[in-house]
C-alpha cells in the first residue's frame, strides 16, 4: 500500500510532465547543429512518404528545403513542443529539446 506522501509526489510528478508552463531546456552554451541534429529528425519524422507530410504535399511547407525550415523555425518549435507535430509518430523529449535549442540559438544553417 502506498503512503499518502508517495501518492502526492507521483501525482505532482505526472502533472509537472504535462504542464505547458514549465521552462524549456537550458540552451545556453549548447550548440545544436542543423546538419547533425535537426536534419535527421526532420528526415525521419517530417519528410516521410505521406500526403499530409512536409515535402509530399505542395500546399504545406517543404522541410527538405533549409530556407523553409528556417523561415518556419518558431512555428516548428511550438508545434513540436506542444506535440501537435509530427502528425504521424512522435518525437522524444530529447529531440524536442534539440529543436527548441536550435531555434532559441538562432536556427543556424550549421
Amino acid at each position: 500500500m502506498m503512503r499518502p506522501l508517495t501518492i502526492l509526489i507521483l501525482c505532482g510528478g505526472i502533472w509537472s510532465c504535462v504542464s505547458r508552463d514549465l521552462p524549456g531546456p537550458n540552451c545556453e552554451n549548447f550548440i545544436v547543429s542543423f546538419k547533425n541534429d535537426i536534419k535527421p529528425i526532420i528526415e525521419t519524422s517530417c519528410l516521410i512518404n505521406n500526403s499530409d507530410c512536409h515535402g509530399m504535399n505542395p500546399s504545406i511547407p517543404n522541410w527538405a528545403l533549409f530556407s523553409e525550415v528556417q523561415s518556419h523555425a518558431s512555428e516548428i518549435k511550438i508545434r513540436t513542443s506542444d506535440r501537435s507535430m509530427p502528425k504521424i509518430g512522435s518525437l522524444t523529449q530529447p529531440e524536442i529539446d534539440l529543436i527548441m535549442c536550435w531555434v532559441d540559438n538562432g536556427a543556424m544553417d550549421n
